[in-house]
């Protein structure tokens, strides 16, 4: 078993289903990915009991929660949005701009899990979204929704300590706190004490089968997804103004941004998710328990389509990479 044998590699496709060699290693805190099959039972005349069974499709489905870094995010974020767009920032720094859009799709993704005696490869894979749930320290990562066309087995290959990228943490128990959260009505602007958050962006993706094909020979994206959040916090008198735009049905915008290291020219390694048009949808704060304890105020939101952004949501990587 090698030294690192809890880890998945990704790599993009030229044409869907046609295996690459991956060369994205990310480290993993779990996986799901699995060979399914329709199968169904055949009956015979006058035998007590099925004659045999038939697999008429297979397919793949299941979850990757990988752990990131501030280069690697940036081939995860195009697989699951499409690519970016990268402006240079001068002194070796970049900027990946991306968002969703259903002219531009992702390529499909060859996914190695290795798995004690062997690795298990898994072809023409799309993910059909990405969550993100924060509840204290802890390395920042993404859960990665995953179908697929089929499996293949094969040898584990060598690591080395090079094919993986330093973590960070959501929030930073050592130093400065690099979490921040931002929620506006487009007057009050308020740096959000978030104690819990849940992101989500959830797309309308399935595999395409051909008439009496076993395995898909493409996937199917419905140009839709659903970005949609929660954040929980302490109640209390600067946060009064987002109830009153919960009980008015009024618009706020939601940012959500992780800081990491310095890399020059006055830039510093970044991930961004930004809502611009959100609309809150519950919940009032009520008392949970007795004494003198804070009141936890949880506010589920829903991205709505921004017209100068055409898009829910767009993310933007700062890093030293020039392109994906």
């Amino acid at each position: 078993m090698p030294s690192y044998s809890r880890y998945v590699s990704i790599g993009a496709e030229s044409s869907y289903g046609v295996a690459v060699t991956p060369t994205t290693r990310l480290d993993i805190a779990a996986e799901s990915l699995e060979l399914r099959k329709a199968v169904r039972l055949i009956d015979a005349e006058r035998l007590i009991s099925h004659e045999r069974t038939v697999s008429p499709r297979r397919f793949v489905q299941g979850s990757v929660d990988a752990f990131l870094g501030f280069e690697k995010a940036g081939s995860v974020l195009k697989a699951v949005l499409a690519s970016p767009t990268s402006t240079s920032l001068g002194s070796g720094a970049y900027s990946h701009v991306y968002k969703p859009s259903a002219s531009s799709l992702p390529p499909s993704q060859t996914i190695d899990v290795p798995r004690e005696i062997q690795t298990h490869r898994y072809t023409g894979c799309v993910f059909s979204g990405l969550r993100l749930s924060l509840n204290g320290p802890e390395y920042w990562g993404l859960s990665l929704g995953v179908l697929g066309k089929d499996e293949d087995l094969a040898a584990i290959g060598a690591v080395n300590d090079s094919d993986f990228e330093d973590l960070f943490w959501t929030i930073d128990p050592a130093a400065a706190d690099p979490f921040d959260v931002q929620v506006s009505d487009g007057v009050t602007t308020w740096d959000a004490p978030v104690s819990a958050l849940d992101l989500e962006l959830a797309y309308s993706r399935s595999l395409r089968f051909p008439e009496r094909a076993e395995v898909a020979e493409g996937f199917i994206d419905r140009g839709v997804v659903k970005a949609r959040g929660q954040l929980r916090w302490i109640y209390g008198t600067d946060t009064s103004f987002l109830y009153t735009a919960f009980r008015a049905e009024a618009d706020v915008s939601v940012t959500v941004t992780w800081t990491g290291a310095s890399i020059g020219g006055g830039n510093s390694r970044q991930i961004r998710f930004a809502f611009p048009v959100t609309r809150l949808l519950g919940r009032t704060p009520t008392v949970r328990g007795p004494g003198y304890g804070n009141i936890d105020h949880e506010l589920p939101f829903e991205a709505l389509y921004s017209s100068a952004n055409a898009a829910p949501v767009v993310v933007t990587l700062i890093n030293t990479s020039a392109s994906y």
